[in-house]
């Protein structure tokens, strides 16, 4: 997996895209997106997930593992893992 072309990104803007494409997967205000929320608590199934992780890749421009939900299971621990390219 390589993460480094997201490190340059700063965490509130990957916040913020991840947070709109959650709000839109799930039909729901951005505001009602919780940062520190599970994914699987907030609906978030097995497919949704390999698509969100798989429209992450194509808009940044990096190969993600499509199980990367369920070992970060909150947009937090995402982003965290994503902006500081831990492996």
């Amino acid at each position: 997996m390589t993460t480094s072309a997201l490190n340059h990104i700063d965490s509130d803007s990957l916040t913020a895209w991840i947070i709109d494409k959650l709000a839109h997967l799930l039909g729901v205000d951005k505001g009602a997106v919780d940062r520190e929320l599970q994914f699987s608590d907030m609906g978030i199934d097995s497919i949704m997930a390999v698509s969100l992780v798989g429209e992450l890749e194509t808009h940044f421009g990096t190969d993600l593992d499509p199980t990367l939900l369920y070992t970060h299971p909150t947009i937090v621990d995402l982003v965290s893992y994503l902006c500081e390219g831990k492996k």
